[in-house]
């Protein structure tokens, strides 16, 4: 009888430990399954992440000859849209305003930007010249003028004009533009005192004695928010 006991609990024991062998045996495949499928997801994640880097790189090449374009091309703010206005005369009074020679053949068009939407701003004015040196002549000259306080003013263009600031830049691409509005917004958060833009890109300065930053995506303005307190940028 005893004998017949033991077999019998021999039998359950064998039983009870090939059953936490099978167990073991498929936590053990289970385990290795998860582990497949995480080198998977990983690199899943790193390719999608070259994918966006790559897509980063190529959208800001792309922006760049999109710019470059735009090299011998400046934009004209701060003065008010009228009927029937000759752009071709606006530029010509702004560049004897500036003491600056024109020459209307260098100039190869000039337009006025489409209305607005919200019909809130006054759409810019665009000029295409046929070579760089006479854009940066109008740009040096406004610049001048505002560094002696004397800045240019809409009605020195005609009297019927309010006495607002006329400003000549860089036409940017509308990519460069929002980047330049963001690199302003992060300065004015983390007390950078300059942030400027032109044909060469985005840049901002801590100070005089600062060697100046090259903003090239938004990414970078990111790192620079520290506090994320540009909710703009998140």
């Amino acid at each position: 009888m005893l004998t017949k006991s033991n077999s019998e609990l021999e039998k359950s024991v064998n039983y009870c430990s090939d059953k936490v062998d099978s167990f073991d045996s498929t936590l053990n495949k289970l385990s290795n399954s998860i582990s497949e499928q995480g080198n998977r997801i990983s690199k899943t994640e790193s390719r999608c992440l070259n994918l966006e880097l790559e897509m980063e790189k190529l959208h800001s090449h792309i922006n760049f000859l999109e710019q470059d374009k735009l090299v011998n091309n400046i934009e004209i703010t701060g003065i008010p849209m009228t009927d029937n206005e000759n752009t071709f005369e606006i530029i010509k009074t702004i560049s004897n305003k500036l003491n600056i020679e024109f020459d209307d053949k260098k100039v190869i068009k000039a337009y006025r930007m489409p209305l607005n939407k919200n019909k809130i701003n006054c759409p810019s004015i665009i000029v295409n010249f046929d070579n760089t040196s006479t854009k940066l002549e109008l740009i040096k000259a406004i610049k001048l003028r505002a560094i002696n306080q004397n800045g240019l003013l809409a009605n020195e263009i005609h009297t019927s004009f309010a006495k607002n600031n006329v400003y000549i830049n860089d036409q940017l691409t509308k990519d460069n533009k929002h980047l330049f509005w963001l690199a302003r917004l992060v300065s004015k958060n983390y007390n950078y005192r300059f942030s400027w833009a032109n044909h060469s890109g985005v840049f901002i300065k801590r100070d005089e004695g600062s060697r100046f930053i090259k903003i090239i995506s938004i990414n970078q303005l990111k790192k620079l928010d520290t506090e994320k307190s540009v909710t703009q940028l998140w």
